[in-house]
């Protein structure tokens, strides 16, 4: 026992050694060439190769909670390190899975089956895409939500929980901290746009995303389980609130108002009183805090106001654009580069985007994803021990479908990633606990 136990010290200090001159050579040559220079670039490569064989070998489950902590980083490549993460966890999922002759190798849940024939329905719109560059990256936004959603579920087979919530929580800090050093570097003078602008997304996009992470962030802190994940919520919910209202994305606001103010009625009577609070902070940093006079006016001004305008004829040349190309449509991701109006500018509306892109096959396919993940939600919220995952992953469900239809939340990868990473995890490790039959595992994972 000591001779193991030495050993297993001994890797792990080794582990923290090369990780910490790795970080001082990158550090070095990122001053001396430059960040973006070959040699940094090439090293950083290396050493990012090493310690993720490292964790692989080391402390794989720490993989699933850097797929979500990654988010905030820019691009390399053209992908972003979490989606780069996504493959190397699925990877790993798929080897243990054969290693156990696990039987979800083959074989789909009905949700992954029906997202699988969007994503086929909208590969065979190349037989009539004109953009071959838009038309692959629609594809891949497409295949990283469904990649997602499929490898968080079946990690939840071979990952604790803590790992997977614990990542819900580094996003949320990794984009708020991303989005706060932006937004200083630029001295706030950039405006709400430029000055949260992470390269990849800007402003409303980051808000929808944050979105995501804040009712589950609120059901951590009134829940019962690890004392780290209740209280790692109470730092990064500030931040949360603060880059929101940087950001004053009136639509993203008023989602995150009334979802949490729904989040609180719903609530059990002696978590209720906690999860006020956290509302009533939250409002105080919005509208007292640094940046409330920046949102009261973005609700007050009338140029401010007139987006919905553009809005609504955003909406009224995306119908058009359904009934032209109705009922197959123009192509996935095909609507950026045909010479309309709308060339060059997205119609703000994922249900528009979708049925002028990949017509009535693609609409009634997204349909039948979404019954099937609201019936699975519905179905965990009335789960002894997951009520509160389940109503707070709802309201996500929620906002999500109703936010979608006045921003181009849902074409973006990153979104993708995060949405159907946490749908597919929770539900995942949702359907353990009925298949062991200890729904009050919850409270002691």
């Amino acid at each position: 026992m000591t001779v193991t136990t030495t050993t297993t010290s001994r890797s792990r200090l080794a582990v923290l050694i090369a990780i910490a001159l790795g970080a001082t050579l990158v550090s070095t040559l990122a001053g001396f060439f430059g960040t973006s220079s070959l040699p940094a670039m090439a090293v950083a490569a290396v050493i990012g190769f090493a310690a993720g064989l490292a964790l692989v070998v080391w402390r794989p489950s720490v993989l699933s909670t850097l797929v979500l902590a990654l988010i905030g980083l820019p691009l390399f490549l053209y992908l972003s390190p979490s989606e780069i993460l996504l493959y190397v966890v699925t990877l790993v999922v798929l080897l243990a899975g054969l290693r156990v002759r696990a039987p979800w190798l083959h074989r789909l849940q009905g949700i992954e089956l029906a997202n699988l024939l969007l994503v086929l329905w909208a590969g065979c719109t190349v037989f009539w895409m004109h953009d071959p560059l838009r038309y692959v990256l629609g594809m891949r936004r497409l295949i990283v939500g469904w990649i997602a959603f499929a490898c968080a579920w079946r990690l939840a087979s071979f990952v604790p929980r803590i790992y997977f919530e614990m990542g819900v929580v580094a996003a949320a800090l990794s984009l708020s901290l991303a989005t706060l050093h932006r937004s200083i570097a630029t001295g706030f003078t950039a405006g709400r746009t430029g000055g949260t602008d992470l390269g990849w997304g800007w402003a409303n996009y980051i808000a929808a995303l944050l979105l995501i992470t804040v009712p589950l962030l609120v059901e951590f802190t009134v829940s019962g389980g690890e004392r780290l994940l209740r209280r790692s919520p109470w730092v990064v919910l500030p931040l949360v609130f603060l880059v929101q209202s940087i950001i004053a994305a009136r639509g993203a606001l008023v989602m995150l108002v009334v979802g949490l103010a729904a989040q609180v009625v719903f609530m059990g009577r002696r978590t209720r009183v906690f999860a006020l609070g956290v509302l009533v902070a939250g409002l105080a940093i919005l509208f007292v805090g640094p940046f409330g006079s920046l949102i009261i006016h973005r609700f007050t001004s009338a140029l401010e106001l007139s987006s919905g305008a553009v809005r609504i004829w955003y909406a009224r040349e995306g119908w058009r654009r359904t009934i032209e190309f109705f009922p197959w449509g123009m192509g996935i991701n095909q609507g950026w580069t045909w010479p309309d109006k709308l060339y060059g500018l997205d119609a703000h509306n994922y249900w528009l985007m979708l049925s002028s892109e990949l017509g009535v096959p693609g609409v009634l396919l997204w349909i039948v994803v979404l019954v099937l993940l609201v019936r699975g939600l519905w179905r965990m919220s009335r789960t002894p021990g997951w009520e509160g995952r389940g109503r707070a992953l709802l309201i996500v469900f929620v906002m999500s479908q109703i936010h979608t239809m006045t921003e181009p939340n849902f074409q973006g990868p990153h979104y993708q990633l995060l949405y159907f990473w946490v749908m597919g995890g929770y539900l995942g490790y949702w359907a353990i606990d009925r298949a062991a039959g200890t729904p009050a595992s919850i409270r002691s994972r």
